[in-house]
């Protein structure tokens, strides 16, 4: 889709790397090894220097769990790992164009 894409392969010391390398739109699996998905969105979504960071969540859970953790986080986009071949590239192209206009 041309997106430049880079891996985090852990959530520990995730939030500097995005700092340091000025992601535009991260995309975070709620369920990861050593802290969930959610939980590392609501550091990114505390941190002062994230304010333009879109944040996708993706999940295999359930689509009642998914929107319970969006309603807890505010993601920008949330989408369902069955539905991730079809609607992520247009999730990560919203959340990036939603945080080029402040809310």
């Amino acid at each position: 889709a041309g997106f430049v894409v880079d891996d985090i392969p852990s959530s520990i010391g995730a939030t500097n790397r995005v700092v340091r390398d000025q992601f535009h739109v991260v995309v975070i699996d709620v369920m990861m090894p050593a802290i969930r998905g959610d939980k590392l969105a609501t550091l990114l979504r505390k941190n002062p220097q994230l304010r333009s960071l879109g944040v996708v969540m993706v999940s295999g859970a359930p689509r009642e769990e998914l929107e319970e953790i969006g309603a807890e986080i505010d993601p920008d986009q949330v989408v369902n790992k069955a539905d991730a071949r079809t609607k992520l590239v247009d999730a990560v192209l919203r959340a990036y164009q939603e945080r080029l206009v402040p809310k």
